[in-house]
């Protein structure tokens, strides 16, 4: 037996028809567990459809490059069926097509694996009370939204597998899971993955760049990334080696104003004068995870989300160059 073909519309909700809104009413008046969307100006509804019946929706609110998931919901007789799954998917790919660079959302500890498989990030914890008790929530973040789809596309062609098999089996971009080799070949991709690996750091953070000024140090997501891991853990090791600290000097940088606001979690140092330079710029995560560019002349190489024997070696060359650096005074000057 095939499954119902879905349909998926979205447009603004002060647009939004007065039928299809009547649907999404009703939905609402006939299950207590039916979130309320919000609907402000800047927001747009999602509706699918089977045969023309609205089984669903869900609301986002659009903030420049940023978007957040206020409400999503599907009739209880189309859930477990893929329909709740494909609804966030289609989300995802459009709002990326739009420029949307970051999705978040919150949610209660019993779906947080729906999100997760999705490519979401938890970036916060609390506990609340519910209808049910006493329960955790979790608030998330897809950083790269249009990167994570591009993977799953890349998976399900390469290993030939449909969107039940990839549940079944399947955790792309997350530390300690997602074993896959992944190549990047632009800068696009290199950006994506460092926003993507960074959010989920738990421990440990180590970086080698070439200067201030490279995109990675002046991406805000990056930045914000290591102040969530000095947030959450006291006794994170966050490290960044520079090869020149004099490019871009008495600028203002994100990563570095961070780090001299938080100067007892994150640690800047610049290889010396005469001393040897690596030939390749390194990332590792968490002792499990790293990213490798091969060379300042492109935007090539390799990342691995679960791979302890990499990421041991990518730990030991980062090593090699930290133990002979020092702190620099070029960055004691610059600008906050």
């Amino acid at each position: 037996m095939s499954m119902p073909k879905l349909t998926i519309q979205f447009c603004p909700s002060p647009k939004l028809d007065r039928i299809l809104n009547s649907s999404i009413q009703t939905l609402i008046e006939q299950f207590p567990d039916a979130p309320i969307p919000e609907t402000p100006n800047n927001s747009l509804i999602f509706i699918p459809q089977i045969d023309q019946n609205v089984i669903g929706y869900a609301s986002i609110t659009i903030h420049q490059k940023t978007a957040q998931i206020t409400s999503i919901f599907i009739h209880p007789n189309y859930q477990g069926r893929l329909f709740g799954f494909r609804l966030m998917l289609d989300i995802l790919d459009k709002l990326s097509k739009t420029g949307c660079q970051k999705i978040s959302l919150n949610c209660p500890e019993a779906i947080l694996n729906f999100f997760q498989l999705l490519g979401f990030c938890i970036t916060k914890e609390q506990h609340k009370p519910s209808k049910q008790g006493p329960g955790k929530f979790f608030t998330l973040e897809n950083a790269c939204p249009g990167f994570f789809i591009e993977t799953l596309k890349a998976t399900l062609k390469n290993n030939n597998i449909n969107l039940t098999q990839f549940k079944e089996n399947h955790r792309l971009l997350t530390l300690s899971y997602d074993r896959q080799h992944y190549q990047y070949t632009n800068q696009k991709q290199f950006l994506a993955l460092h926003r993507n690996m960074l959010s989920q750091a738990q421990k440990q953070i180590w970086i080698i760049s070439d200067a201030i000024t490279a995109p990675l140090l002046n991406d805000e997501t990056v930045r914000n990334s290591l102040l969530r891991l000095a947030k959450r853990n006291s006794k994170a090791e966050i490290r960044i080696l520079l090869e020149d600290d004099k490019k871009g000097a008495g600028h203002y940088n994100p990563t570095v104003e961070l780090a001299q606001k938080l100067t007892s979690f994150i640690e800047i140092r610049t290889i010396q004068k005469g001393a040897e330079k690596p030939n390749e710029m390194i990332t590792t995560v968490d002792f499990t995870a790293g990213i490798l560019r091969k060379d300042l002349n492109n935007y090539a190489g390799f990342a691995h989300y679960n791979n302890h024997l990499i990421a041991q070696r990518l730990r030991d060359q980062f090593e090699h160059h930290w133990q002979y650096a020092k702190p620099s005074m070029q960055l004691r000057r610059l600008s906050i």
